[in-house]
């Protein structure tokens, strides 16, 4: 009876721990999950502030870039002002840098041959920014003078006192000459605007006793060439054609 007895209550305290196993073991499996998603949560929002912080660093770079260009290269501006480097590179009225008009310089060449020539005929020369127009002079010495009577640029290095030069807008052309700038639409030669005709593009220019700046405009109307001429000879020109 005592034998049976301590079976059954071995049996009974087996069970017991059987029970008290199964028990821990469960409820370790929830707590062991919850601790996996509260780390994965931690890490998830880890990486989206890591995302956001980047996002947010990313726009604030994308909104300083700008600014900081434009105030390092301010040709990218939208008025396209931008003061000259120095004298060497100023455009004037009546001239260019160390260059101006009437001087006589060399290492002109016609369409034809310049033995040919004749005293007074149009020559021109690669120069820098540009080139220039000039009349011969028929110095025998070197047949290759002449007398400057045009300079042409086309590099936005060169700028006039008020910075204006190629790239700049006909809306800024407009602010620094005001009522002296003179506008001709590309409406047939027969129609030019106070003696300043636009051949084949729409041109600006403003006169400075009889010397004159020549604006010739882009498809976007700023200015893609600035041209330094006598006033009668302002507006856009075919050259030595």
């Amino acid at each position: 009876m005592k034998k049976g007895f301590a079976i059954a209550t071995g049996a009974v305290a087996v069970v017991a721990v059987v029970v008290a196993l199964v028990v821990v073991i469960s409820d370790e499996e929830p707590t062991t999950r919850r601790v996996e998603s509260a780390t994965r949560g931690q890490a998830e929002t880890s990486e989206a502030t890591t995302d956001l912080t980047t996002s947010t660093v990313s726009s604030a770079t994308t909104l300083v870039g700008p600014t900081a260009t434009s105030t390092s290269t301010p040709s990218a501006g939208k008025e396209g002002l931008v003061a000259p480097a120095g004298d060497e590179l100023t455009i004037r009225f009546d001239g260019v840098g160390p260059v101006a008009l009437g001087q006589v310089e060399s290492g002109f060449s016609t369409n034809w041959d310049i033995a040919d020539a004749a005293v007074g005929d149009c020559a021109s020369r690669d120069a820098a920014g540009g080139w220039w127009l000039g009349s011969l002079t028929g110095d025998p010495s070197d047949p290759t003078k002449a007398r400057l009577f045009e300079i042409q640029v086309e590099d936005p290095d060169y700028r006039t006192a008020s910075g204006v030069g190629v790239g700049t807008s006909l809306g800024a052309l407009r602010r620094v000459y005001g009522d002296q700038l003179v506008i001709d639409e590309m409406d047939g030669w027969e129609h030019p605007t106070d003696g300043l005709l636009a051949m084949y593009t729409k041109v600006a220019g403003v006169k400075e006793g009889n010397q004159a700046l020549t604006f010739v405009l882009d498809e976007d109307e700023r200015v893609r060439r600035v041209e330094v001429s006598y006033a009668d000879a302002w507006g856009d020109d075919e050259g030595c054609a």
